[in-house]
Formats: structure tokens, C-alpha cells, sequence
């Protein structure tokens, strides 16, 4: 039997029933009604589950908002566009964003490892799917880092080239990151029942699609050799699409963080 299905056996009595809305971890389903030490009608996951969803609260609390804040670390990209002329910007950039990746990478790590999450089912396998996206992100901006400082002042093409190929890597896992954030939050979202934030997680993945769009026609005049105005303006673009979808998936990991935070572990508010 599962860790919880043991709590509620030995807390609440064998005839007791969820009495409020309550989604079942395992496939959403509205458990009022079930039995408390019953199973999930729809899915068979015990209810047990869904009633004690965080063993460690304040852990998982703090690890979603000290996430949250280090996607504002992309906002030093805009450094290397408001100063093109300036060979340093790129390196600094890389440097404040190295930081970040290493700070998500961690905390989602602490997740993985001692947030007691991954027995959970959904949220257990799109926990480990965003730390796998951390850890490839984190070695992206490491590669971006040492190429733009050994690279940054090199005018050849050649350098050029592994300059862009390591930051097109970069971006793609960084964006991935943050598509596998915005799905791990929809899943938080329907945990804890709270469908505005379901909402805001949609919202956040919407504004992470149109930033992988204006990438993809960033990359396709690239490699048509577009002119060099034209791939520009469309430089700027993305990194204003992507440093808004940042902006939104750091607010919107903040509100998760405050929901996991006030979290009620309190059975005897959803049975009788």
C-alpha cells in the first residue's frame, strides 16, 4: 500500500468519505464522495494520494520560488542587445545566466532527490522530465559561457559559427525548460484544484510556443542567408519573446510556490 494510504487508514475511520472537491492526483477525477481509504473510481490511484499531496511543504514551497526567481536570470540577454558594440556583453550575459541555470538545476535536483514528489504519479514523472531539461540547459549555458569568452573576441568565421551552434543549443534547452516547467505546473495546478492556475500554466506554455516560433524564423533566415538587417530585427524579437515568457514562467512558478506553501495537509477538511 502506499505511504499515504497508510496515514489515512490510521487517521481517519474506514466509513469516512470525501466531502469537498477534491481531483485525484492520478487522472483528475472530482474523488467527492469516494470512500477516504477507498480508490479513485476512474483510475484505481488511491485516494489516499490525492488527500496528502506534499509531505514536505516548506521544502517544496521554497524550491518552486527560488526556481521561479532564477528564470529571471535570462534577463541579462537583453544586455548583449542593448550593447551589440560592446565585445564583453555577450560573456556577462552568459555568466549571469550560467548562474541561473546552475541555481534551477539544483533546486530542481533537491526536488528529485528529498521533495518526496516523484512517488507521486503525473507529478513524479514531469518532475523528473524538467530536471532532465535543467541539467541539459545547465550544460548548454557552461558550453555558451566558455565559447563566448574564448571566442567573443575572434572575427573568424569558423569561431563565429561554433559561437551560434552553441547558442542555438542553448536556447532550444532553455525553452524546453521552460515548456517542461509550465507542464510540471498544470499538473501542480490540477493537484491542488486551483484551475485559474491551470490557466496561467496554459497561458505561460502559449507565450513559450511563441517564442520557440520567433526562434525558428530567427533560425530559418539565418541559414537563408536573409539580410543582415532583416535578422536583426528578427534577433530582437525573439529575445523580447523569450525574455517575456521567462518573465512569465518566473511569476507564474512564484504563484505555485505560494499555493504549495498554503497548502492544507488537514484530512479531516475534506472527509466525514
Amino acid at each position: 500500500m502506499h505511504w499515504t494510504g497508510v496515514l489515512v487508514h490510521r487517521r481517519i475511520p474506514m466509513s469516512a468519505r470525501v466531502t469537498e472537491d477534491l481531483p485525484c492526483v492520478g487522472c483528475g477525477y472530482n474523488l467527492r464522495g469516494q470512500l477516504a481509504t477507498g480508490r479513485c473510481s476512474e483510475c484505481g490511484a488511491e485516494v489516499g494520494k490525492s488527500l496528502f499531496v506534499l509531505a514536505k511543504r516548506d521544502l517544496v514551497a521554497g524550491c518552486l520560488r527560488s526556481a521561479g526567481k532564477s528564470y529571471l536570470a535570462w534577463l541579462a540577454l537583453c544586455i548583449a542587445c542593448l550593447s551589440p558594440l560592446l565585445l564583453w556583453t555577450p560573456s556577462l550575459a552568459a555568466i549571469i545566466i550560467a548562474i541561473g541555470a546552475a541555481w534551477r538545476a539544483i533546486t530542481y535536483s533537491i526536488l528529485v532527490r528529498w521533495g518526496a514528489l516523484s512517488h507521486l504519479p503525473v507529478i513524479g514523472s514531469r518532475l523528473r522530465l524538467l530536471w532532465i531539461c535543467s541539467v541539459l540547459e545547465l550544460a548548454a549555458s557552461l558550453a555558451w559561457l566558455v565559447t563566448a569568452v574564448v571566442l567573443g573576441n575572434l572575427l573568424a568565421a569558423s569561431g563565429a559559427r561554433i559561437y551560434d551552434m552553441v547558442f542555438a543549443a542553448w536556447l532550444t534547452f532553455s525553452l524546453a525548460s521552460a515548456l517542461a516547467a509550465g507542464w510540471l505546473g498544470i499538473a501542480f495546478a490540477a493537484m491542488f484544484g486551483y484551475d485559474w492556475m491551470a490557466l496561467e500554466f496554459k497561458l505561460q506554455m502559449g507565450s513559450v510556443v511563441v517564442a520557440v516560433i520567433t526562434w525558428l524564423i530567427l533560425l530559418f533566415m539565418a541559414i537563408s542567408s536573409a539580410k543582415t538587417l532583416g535578422v536583426a530585427v528578427a534577433w530582437l524579437v525573439c529575445t523580447l519573446m523569450s525574455s517575456l515568457a521567462m518573465i512569465f514562467t518566473a511569476v507564474s512558478m512564484i504563484h505555485l510556490s505560494n499555493a504549495a506553501a498554503q497548502a492544507d495537509d488537514d484530512l479531516e477538511e475534506f472527509v466525514r
